[in-house]
């Protein structure tokens, strides 16, 4: 017994007393290709609010942060030539974008409130009669339609909110990508094809 206590608690202290975590490194973002996508698991359904540092690397229509049943619409956050939101059985496109650098996004829906800021200036603010709710869950980088994942998006995620109940940060296990959610200890690993590329190592 005395030997192994008095590692641990060396070990212990070395660490810093912080417990160890499930990942390797924490990488400055993961990024998609257009085949990757995660399952957050998250119903689609306001009110809700998102909160992303991202950056959305071609101009095609695809998605985010959404989850869509035939034209009941719900995306915290889409690309169609610009930044979107959608909800029932309209999106709304209302500001182009540069894709050479990451945007700090907020957007937020809800039945009364439609809303989105990007780096601090509000784009968008309408207000809503209706609630929508597809009864499916968010995907990230890509659309859930009806369940399957299809306008998967090229994008780089640096981190992301979603109401308060997850807070997404950028992973890796060796030399694959996973988001990790700091709220649930939860790593979110990619349910599509390919591989995501990976962004340096955080120092």
């Amino acid at each position: 017994g005395g030997v192994t206590m008095g590692m641990m608690s060396l070990r212990r202290r070395a660490m810093g007393g912080k417990k160890s975590l499930p990942y390797d490194a924490e990488i400055e973002y993961l990024e998609s290709t257009g085949t990757q996508y995660i399952d957050t698991g998250i119903r689609a359904s306001g009110p809700i609010s998102c909160e992303a540092r991202m950056l959305f690397l071609d101009r095609r229509d695809t998605g985010f942060l959404e989850a869509r049943s035939n034209d009941v619409r719900f995306y915290l956050l889409h690309n169609f030539l610009g930044w979107c939101l959608g909800y029932g059985n309209y999106f709304t496109s209302y500001v182009n974008y540069d894709n050479t650098s990451p945007h700090n996004i907020k957007s937020f829906l809800s039945k009364g409130l439609q809303y989105m800021e990007v780096d601090g200036v509000t784009i968008l603010e309408k207000k809503l009669t209706d609630e929508y709710n597809p009864e499916l869950n968010l995907y990230m980088f890509a659309q859930n339609l009806n369940g399957k994942a299809q306008y998967h998006s090229k994008a780089r995620l640096f981190s992301c909110k979603i109401g308060n109940v997850r807070d997404y940060i950028s992973e890796r296990i060796g030399t694959t990508g996973y988001i990790y959610d700091k709220v649930s200890g939860e790593l979110f690993g990619n349910q599509g094809t390919g591989d995501f590329i990976l962004g340096p190592d955080k120092n």
